[in-house]
């Protein structure tokens, strides 16, 4: 009888000793997060898919996050197995899936020595500091982390102590196609390196002091591309870049507030650090601040790389500088005008690869709408176009790759060799009943079906609106910008005229368009005359629905 308890006693430990090795097996493959879900690689929680991760992993694993909204603040912790292969992915496919906090402190929190985890389409709400915290200390921080299509959306505040998205320590994260909005500094960081944030939005909802707080010491090689800064508070900064900043690349980005602050403030205590490039910007202040806020003495100054930028304060100074000597604030000829005297020449020691400025411009960017609901696109007459540069000036101390080019805009548009300046980039290509790069031929259709086999002249307007047809002459009236009629003796871009419609009633000519970088943005109105002897005029038809735009 003893011996018998003794062998079931065995049994009994081997099958707990099996279940604790299953409940503690490393995760590998696809998993789903969703409440209403089930079976054993569905998680209920995300609480519950961080206890199964604490684990580690063996391979790749994808979470399929359901499009709907989680009641619970969201922390993990370090997983053992990650890797640049073992990646972990949180993905929701569809709308957005929702992380409410609840009140909670944080939303989403990567803890220490946290790696290679990827979000992708969440919004994270409901907290009161931190959105999204990546915290660590020098050598244990959150590393090879990405976010893609994040809504951070903080409370409107002054308050200083929450924000969107704290980064302190964490080292070559990216962040993309995300909007932060909120908090009293909506995007914090500090002693951060080797993070790319491109595509994302900073929102600081009319209240917020800093929209990017660049804050204290030794963030260095980041990169700011393509990003759209906004409202921030009456008396905020869209970018307070602090203390020693290094090898920081600031390319492309748009910055439109209402201030009577500077928009961008680089330095204070110390000075803006060494090579640093500020390229490329557009920087509108439509309050009684400035735009750009250099906060140090001349001296102390040196070897950054602030160029082809685009400055706009209408009722302010454009450039101001602490503790000038004979230059504290001005337009941009006087800043520039500066450097040609000996304590401007300071600011530049010996070695120093910088221009300063000289290739900026101070003028009205032309956006499409500088007004809530904004539209930074470029106007077909905004001298922002085809005024940037590509190139890196490389300085003493420098360290981030001189070879690198912003090679798309905002919305994935390709650059042109000499880029716009600002988040948008105005491809020259066709918006209407067809599209195409210029050079590219584009079919034209009447909507007159009935007239096939009648001949038809067409003509195009750019820019000033329909063309009007003088139907006694059977002519296209010029406007003042230009008309191209495919009867007429002004130079063509109709190709392939056939001069008859066929049996669908379309055209066979088509229509190209220059390569005229002064065409973009501007409007082709297209009209088309059918001609019939039977008809009293000699019209039958008369079309003006074709509306093209170049952008």
């Amino acid at each position: 009888m003893q011996t018998r308890l003794l062998v079931r006693g065995a049994v009994c430990a081997v099958l707990v000793l099996a279940l604790a090795v299953w409940s503690t097996a490393q995760l590998s493959g696809n998993y789903t997060i969703d409440p209403n879900g089930s079976g054993p690689s569905n998680y209920t929680t995300f609480a519950a898919a961080s206890a199964a991760l604490a684990a580690g992993v063996s391979g790749p694993v994808v979470f399929q996050v359901a499009s709907t909204t989680f009641q619970e603040a969201v922390t993990f912790n370090p997983v053992t197995g990650t890797s640049a292969a073992n990646t972990i992915t949180f993905v929701a496919t569809g709308n957005p899936a929702v992380i409410d906090a609840n009140g909670a402190q944080d939303g989403l929190v990567l803890n220490s020595t946290c790696s290679h985890f990827l979000f992708d389409n969440f919004v994270i709400k409901g907290f009161t500091r931190y959105g999204l915290s990546l915290a660590g200390a020098s050598a244990t921080r959150a590393t090879f982390c990405t976010f893609r299509n994040l809504m951070v959306d903080a409370p409107a505040t002054t308050s200083t102590s929450v924000y969107a998205v704290y980064c302190y320590y964490n080292n070559d994260c990216i962040f993309e196609d995300c909007v932060f909005a909120g908090g009293g500094r909506v995007f914090y960081t500090q002693q951060i390196n080797r993070n790319f944030m491109r595509r994302c939005e900073f929102d600081g909802k009319g209240q917020a002091s800093q929209l990017a707080s660049l804050w204290n010491s030794n963030d260095s090689d980041n990169l700011y591309e393509n990003c759209f800064y906004h409202d921030c508070g009456p008396s905020g900064y869209a970018m307070y870049i602090d203390y020693s900043q290094y090898g920081n690349m600031i390319w492309h980005n748009t910055f439109l507030v209402n201030t009577s602050q500077a928009a961008v403030r680089l330095g204070s205590l110390s000075s803006w650090s060494r090579a640093n490039s500020f390229r490329n910007n557009i920087i509108v202040n439509t309050g009684t601040g400035g735009c750009i806020w250099y906060g140090a003495s001349a001296t102390a100054l040196d070897c950054n790389d602030p160029d082809y930028n685009c400055y706009w304060a209408p009722n302010g100074n454009v450039i101001e500088l602490q503790n000038g000597t004979t230059f504290t604030k001005g337009t941009l000829a006087q800043w520039l005008a500066f450097f040609t005297s000996p304590a401007g020449q300071a600011m530049i020691p010996a070695g120093g690869g910088t221009t300063w400025d000289n290739n900026s411009i101070e003028a009205n960017p032309g956006l499409v709408s500088m007004t809530a609901p904004y539209d930074i696109h470029l106007t077909g007459g905004s001298p922002c176009i085809n005024a940037g540069t590509k190139v890196y000036v490389a300085g003493p101390w420098i360290s981030y790759n001189a070879s690198y080019v912003v090679a798309t805009d905002g919305e994935g548009d390709p650059r042109d060799a000499t880029p716009d300046i600002g988040a948008d980039e105005v491809v020259v290509s066709i918006v209407g009943s067809g599209s195409g790069l210029p050079g590219t031929s584009i079919a034209f259709a009447l909507l007159a079906a009935a007239d096939a086999g009648l001949p038809y002249q067409m003509g195009s307007s750019f820019g000033n609106g329909p063309i009007p047809i003088d139907t006694r002459t059977i002519g296209l009236s010029l406007d003042s910008v230009l008309v191209l009629s495919i009867g007429g003796t002004l130079p063509g871009i109709f190709q392939n005229y056939a001069g008859l419609l066929d049996a669908q009633g379309k055209a066979t000519a088509s229509f190209n368009i220059p390569n005229i970088p002064t065409l973009k943005g501007i409007r082709i109105y297209t009209a088309f005359v059918t001609l019939s002897p039977a008809a009293p005029s000699g019209v039958s038809n008369i079309s003006n629905s074709f509306l093209f735009t170049i952008q």
